[in-house]
């Protein structure tokens, strides 16, 4: 399981199969709440761990995945994706946070897709990822307690402005552009990582390797 800070995050599973299901179950058995968007719902019965909750528009979930999850709600929506539904249903829940798992997959559309979804919703959202995890930042101050050597990554969604410090390669309000600046596989030599957007939005990668 790669290091992941501050226990107890409920979980939002994705239908991507990019998790190892025994890495997935490891996961699930520490959630206080799972939500899952509709396919997700039948790694969680491979998992044989059933969500809290299982919403979309049930295209893509096994009858039997329906029944193994404790709740369900189709929502029929084509304008919106099961992403979007599951972090809107982690806002009326109350979650002031989540962290979504399954968004790799193998359709790297929909993993900048979830992406952009995360940065609509107004919760705090990060990625499980396979080697290490992300989250999506717009204008804030954000830090994180990470191991001193992690690889560390911040792209830009959009146009942005921001300052890095704790890295090997630290800056100050540089504009962050995909056509220009942008920092990728920086090392933290400190345990607190701080990150100011002034303006935009990125993207953070902790990695260990």
């Amino acid at each position: 399981m790669p290091f992941f800070p501050q226990d107890g995050w409920p979980i939002g599973v994705l239908a991507g199969s990019d998790h190892p299901i025994e890495s997935m179950r490891q996961w699930l058995h520490q959630a206080p709440i799972i939500l899952a968007a509709d396919g997700g719902a039948n790694r969680c019965q491979a998992a044989g761990v059933p969500p809290d909750w299982v919403i979309g528009d049930f295209d893509s979930v096994e009858p039997s995945a329906l029944q193994f999850a404790k709740n369900r709600r189709q929502v029929s929506d084509q304008s919106t994706t099961d992403c979007d539904k599951l972090l809107q249903l982690a806002i009326e829940l109350g979650l002031p946070r989540i962290a979504l798992m399954g968004s790799e997959g193998d359709r790297p559309d929909h993993t900048l897709a979830t992406y952009h979804s995360a940065l609509r919703a107004p919760i705090q959202t990060r990625f499980i990822l396979r080697s290490g995890w992300a989250e999506t930042l717009t204008a804030s101050n954000w830090s994180a307690n990470i191991p001193v050597g992690a690889r560390f990554s911040i792209l830009p969604l959009t146009i942005s402005r921001a300052s890095a410090t704790g890295l090997q390669w630290s800056f100050e309000m540089q504009t962050l552009d995909a056509a220009g600046f942008s920092s990728v596989s920086n090392r933290t030599v400190a345990e607190t990582v701080e990150v100011t957007v002034e303006s935009g939005a990125v993207i953070v990668f902790v990695g260990l390797d």
